[in-house]
């Protein structure tokens, strides 16, 4: 049974330190808009989020990247 790697308290610090807080959509030089801690919004998407919201955004973001890393890197 291999480990599954999931982000940690202090991964999630770090990036949401890196990327801040934005409680409403703003926009990029390429275009589109993010909102919260970097979250690239979509049609369709709030373009308005709490800091708690934002934070569960953020995790579903990163969701594919964990399941990337679980799939290419087996440690027991």
């Amino acid at each position: 049974m291999s480990y599954q790697f999931t982000i940690s308290d202090i991964g999630l610090r770090l990036i949401k330190a890196y990327e801040g807080f934005w409680p409403e959509a703003r926009a990029l030089a390429s275009g589109g808009q993010v909102v919260g801690f970097g979250h690239r919004v979509k049609d369709g998407e709030d373009e308005a989020l709490s800091e708690e919201e934002a934070e569960d955004v953020l995790k579903a973001d990163l969701a594919p990247i964990e399941d990337l890393i679980n799939s290419r890197v087996h440690a027991s």
